[in-house]
């Protein structure tokens, strides 16, 4: 299955982007995997529409393994609470994502200011009041 973007009126396949960079500060360059290269208006803020599409989710893949978002407690000082990963998503730049515990919306976990990272059961001790 492929999943598309637009820029104006051209569909482009995010599973065949090589590198996106900056064109200009409303253009992205998008170089692809056969090799060629194209120019495209993002109608304003080009950093912002890289971040986006550098974020799409393109997998979600179910996590067997057992590891957990670390949240730091912005009620006290030094304590942290976390839960345990059912999904990770596999993101258009290649990075390895996690989703949140929100009652079936799929919320990325890192967007929260919170978050610690992902880590294994062995690696709670290491936040107060963390542990599994």
């Amino acid at each position: 299955m492929s999943i598309f973007i637009e820029f104006k009126d051209t569909l482009v396949n995010i599973g065949k982007i090589k590198e996106i960079s900056l064109a200009r500060k409303d253009a992205l360059r998008i170089a692809f995997d056969d090799g060629s290269t194209e120019v495209y208006s993002t109608y304003g803020d080009a950093d912002r529409a890289a971040e986006t599409l550098a974020k799409t989710v393109v997998q979600i893949i179910p996590c067997t393994a057992p590891l957990y978002n670390v949240y730091k407690d912005d009620g006290e000082k030094g304590v942290h609470f976390h839960e345990r990963v059912q999904f990770l998503a596999l993101c258009a730049d290649g990075a390895v994502r996690s989703f949140a515990d929100a009652d079936m919306d799929l919320v990325l976990a890192d967007e929260a200011d919170n978050f610690r990272g992902i880590f294994t059961k062995d690696r709670l001790k290491e936040f107060p009041a963390a542990e599994a």
